[in-house]
């Protein structure tokens, strides 16, 4: 079997080893006992840390209660003609919708022959195009898995 990096110890040996190199407090050195962990081990273990917002995106999102209802479409575009009229959205209001769904804002872009405003990308990353054609319609993202989001007028 030999001694290599790739060996794996049996239970009872890997105890004894871990035990040889891992000191214990003073007043469980003569147990046997597995040590039990207190609430200042565990206060150690740092937290997961969560995402940090940067400064110019805290400042740029507007209040909750002036937020607009959001409206992914399908086909067509952010037509007041529709049936529900809606509008393009602003780079603050995407940015906003971005941190609502708790998707990743990745920016912006301007690409003229795709949609202007709010696009989610692979349901997971939202963009806005600063400088898009509305003639190009929520077509011109849906081919790439990305889809328009519009707001109620």
């Amino acid at each position: 079997a030999g001694s290599g990096p790739g060996r794996r110890l049996p239970m009872a040996e890997f105890e004894s080893r871990w035990r040889a190199e891992v000191p214990l407090p003073a007043a469980e050195a003569g147990s046997a006992a597995t040590p039990a962990l207190t609430p200042v081990a565990l206060a150690a273990v740092p937290s997961w840390p969560s995402p940090a917002v940067a400064p110019e995106v805290a400042a740029v999102t507007p209040a909750a209660g002036s937020l607009p209802r959001y409206k992914v479409v399908a086909g067509g575009g952010c037509d007041t003609r529709a049936s529900l009229p809606l509008r393009l959205l602003s780079r603050d209001e995407c940015l906003a919708y971005a941190q609502t769904m708790r998707l990743t804002h990745i920016g912006s872009t301007t690409d003229e022959a795709e949609f202007p405003g709010c696009v989610v990308w692979q349901e997971k990353h939202v963009e806005f195009n600063e400088r898009g054609s509305a003639a190009a319609g929520c077509e011109s993202v849906e081919r790439n898995h990305g889809r328009c989001v519009c707001a109620e007028v």
